[in-house]
C-alpha cells in the first residue's frame, strides 16, 4: 500500500476543492485563501507524480503509463464521460422541474426504461 502517495493525492484533491468550492462563492476568485489553495493543490499534484514515479514500491498511479496515448485516451474519456453524467444527473430534474413537473415525477424520470405520464 502506497500510504505516502495517497496521502499526498488527497491532500491535492482537498486543497483543490476546497480552493474551486470558495472561489466566487463565499469568497472572490482573487482572495488569497483560494489561490494559496488552487496553488498548493496544483504542486501537491506535481509532488503526488513525483513520489508515484520515483518512491512508491507499489504505486497507486504508474506514471509512466500516461506516456502511452491509448491509456491517455481511454482515462480522457472515461473523466468526460463522467463529467457528463454527472452534469446530466444534476441539471435533467431542474429542467423536468421547470418544465412542469412535481419533484416526484422528475426524479422518476431519471430512472433508466421508466416512463412516466
Amino acid at each position: 500500500m502506497d500510504f505516502l502517495g495517497s496521502f499526498v493525492l488527497v491532500t491535492s484533491l482537498v486543497c483543490l476543492l476546497v480552493g474551486l468550492n470558495s472561489g466566487g462563492n463565499t469568497l472572490p476568485w482573487s482572495h488569497p485563501l483560494v489561490i494559496s489553495m488552487l496553488v498548493a493543490g496544483i504542486v501537491l499534484l506535481v509532488i503526488f507524480g513525483i513520489v508515484e514515479e520515483k518512491y512508491a514500491t507499489e504505486p497507486v498511479i504508474m506514471v509512466r503509463l500516461f506516456l502511452k496515448k491509448t491509456v491517455t485516451a481511454a482515462c480522457l474519456t472515461n473523466w468526460f464521460y463522467t463529467m457528463s453524467v454527472y452534469s446530466f444527473l444534476y441539471y435533467a430534474p431542474i429542467f423536468f422541474r421547470l418544465a412542469g413537473n412535481s419533484s416526484t415525477a422528475a426524479g422518476l424520470r431519471l430512472i433508466p426504461y421508466r416512463s412516466v405520464s
